[in-house]
């Protein structure tokens, strides 16, 4: 195989009880990683002296962004490698993470590569993440057309089995540090635009819930909005139908989810940002909506809980070992 040397940038903000098993997860891959970098973001705990005191090699920046996209720029900054990887500093890596995405992207011209992660709860259970693309083996060449008929399937991105070649990392100028929330794959949509991507219907890494501190921590109408936002910043790239379909329910959701659970102003922002792309019998019972928030908002939430209960009874949860 040839030589693929990654660079794995991890941003952290107060997660001094997981830093040490992330970090380690990192250093020990059956192809051990070219460098780790994390970037200590305004912790107010001991992040940054566990790191230092973990046993595993990482250059430790420290700053005060307090935003996870700028945090993973600045890493980006050090990163001397031909492949970035991201990793989270309250989720980790099964051993054969980055060996599975050199394998898949070996030979070939893809400029990303990512595959599925597992959900780790805090009472120890895992939810084992099924595969619900319609690619059943691991296929390199996708298109982005590929991924926006996935995504109308089932959306699925997550940045701890990701990676991206450097030079297309760079020459999309990384991450977008307004977009604070969901600038993942908003990310993402830039890197693949023009060029083909790798994918792996396989857990390679572990998702942390319910983390205390999480650096992307989500209050769900703003994640929401900044969804939708990322979608229409990408509009004129992916200006095909299922695109315009996939923005349609966003938006949709984005607006429900601010009548149901957001603040007036978080309402009205998800309304101006939406608005163009609902049709008119959405338009009309969102307007409603907005008359009468305390009302929608309660038929909103039982509908939700059914929703939810029905997702909880056709995917139980494991132990972990």
């Amino acid at each position: 195989m040839p030589e693929f040397r990654f660079s794995v940038i991890m941003p952290c903000h107060n997660a001094e009880r997981y830093v040490e098993q992330a970090l380690k997860s990192a250093a020990t891959q059956t192809l051990p990683p070219h460098q780790i970098i994390a970037v200590n973001d305004n912790s107010s705990d001991n992040s940054a002296q566990v790191i230092r005191q973990s046993g595993v090699d990482v250059t430790l920046l420290e700053t005060s962004f307090k935003n996870a996209a700028a945090a993973r720029n600045h890493g980006l900054e050090r990163a001397t490698g031909d492949w970035i990887a991201f990793l989270d500093a309250d989720d980790y890596w099964y051993p054969h993470h980055l060996e599975e995405a050199a394998k898949r992207l070996e030979g070939s011209n893809d400029v990303g590569y990512t595959a599925l992660d597992d959900y780790l709860f805090n009472d120890g259970s895992m939810l084992k993440t099924p595969n619900r693309w319609p690619i059943t083996q691991a296929t390199n060449g996708l298109t982005p057309d590929d991924y926006v008929r996935c995504w109308r399937k089932y959306f699925k991105f997550a940045m701890g089995p990701t990676v991206v070649r450097r030079d297309r990392f760079e020459a999309v100028g990384g991450f977008n540090v307004e977009q604070r929330r969901r600038h993942d794959f908003e990310m993402w949509l830039r890197v693949i635009h023009g060029h083909t991507w790798a994918y792996n219907p396989m857990p390679v890494t572990v998702y942390r819930c319910e983390s205390v501190g999480s650096i992307s921590r989500e209050n769900v109408p703003e994640a929401e909005w900044y969804r939708l936002r990322a979608l229409s910043l990408n509009v004129d790239r992916y200006n095909t139908e299922d695109y315009r379909q996939i923005i349609r329910g966003v938006a949709r959701g984005a607006i429900a989810t601010a009548l149901t659970d957001g603040t007036p102003e978080e309402r009205k922002k998800a309304l101006s940002l939406g608005w163009p792309h609902l049709s008119v019998s959405q338009k009309l019972v969102f307007a409603a909506g907005a008359l009468m928030p305390g009302v929608f908002g309660a038929i909103n939430r039982r509908r939700r809980e059914r929703a939810l209960a029905q997702a909880a009874a056709s995917e139980p949860r494991t132990n972990t070992p």
